[in-house]
């Protein structure tokens, strides 16, 4: 069987780990910032509404759901 050799990401995060623990902080810090994507992705703006009006209602409803909200979603009425 062949051996599994480390990814990119794993050498990285590893020699920031190595330099952490030899209290390089300045190395640590520098090889943080470029693992830092690949591990914590931010979300895309793009794929944000601009405002609620642009959710999918079945979205929006999905939504109140999961939150235990009430009421008629269409029309922004809460619950009595």
């Amino acid at each position: 069987m062949a051996e599994r050799r480390p990814s990119p990401l794993d050498v990285l995060v590893q020699t920031m780990l190595r330099k952490w623990d030899a209290d390089d902080w300045d190395g640590a810090v520098a090889l943080a910032k470029v693992a830092a994507p690949y591990i914590h992705p931010k979300a895309s703006v793009a794929r944000l509404p601009r405002s609620i009006a642009d959710v999918e209602d079945e979205d929006l409803h999905e939504f109140c759901e999961r939150l235990g909200a009430e009421g008629d979603y269409a029309s922004g009425e809460p619950a009595d």
